[in-house]
C-alpha cells in the first residue's frame, strides 16, 4: 500500500488458487485499502491457476459491495501475461463494467503503470 500515490498493489507469483484470491481479497477489502483510488493486481509471475469464472464472479460481488460505495471513481489495472489468465482477467473487467472503478487488463506491467499515471521506475520494458 502506498498512501502517497493512493495505490493498493497486489503481486501474485507461482501457483494461484481460490484460497490465495480469498486471502488477498480479505486484505484488499480492509478499510485502509478499500478507500485508495488506484489499484494494481499483478499476475505477471503466475505460472499456474485453478481459478474459474465462478471465483471471478464471487470476487467481483465482494469488491462491488465493499469498494464501490466508498469511491466516486477509481482505476484498477490487472497485469496478466498468460493467455488463459488474461481471459479470466478480461471476464473480471467486463463484470466490473457498471462500477465507478474503471478496470483494464494489460499484458505488460509498464503499460498498466502508465495507464494508472504512476511512475514507471525501474520496471523492465
Amino acid at each position: 500500500m502506498d498512501e502517497a500515490l493512493g495505490l493498493a498493489e497486489m503481486i501474485f507469483e507461482g501457483r494461484v488458487t481460490e484460497a490465495d484470491v480469498e486471502e488477498v481479497l480479505d486484505a484488499y477489502l480492509a478499510p485502509e485499502y478499500a478507500e485508495l483510488p488506484l489499484g494494481i493486481f499483478d499476475f505477471g509471475g503466475v505460472t499456474e491457476t485453478d481459478l474459474t469464472n465462478e471465483v471471478i464472479g464471487s470476487a467481483v460481488a465482494r469488491i462491488a459491495e465493499v469498494v464501490d460505495p466508498g469511491l466516486k471513481r477509481g482505476k484498477v489495472a490487472i497485469v496478466a501475461v498468460d493467455e488463459d489468465f488474461f481471459g479470466l482477467a478480461r471476464t473480471y473487467q467486463l463484470l466490473r463494467d457498471p462500477s465507478p472503478v474503471e478496470v483494464k487488463v494489460f499484458g505488460r506491467r509498464r503499460d498498466a503503470l502508465r495507464w494508472l499515471g504512476l511512475p514507471l521506475g525501474d520496471d523492465p520494458e
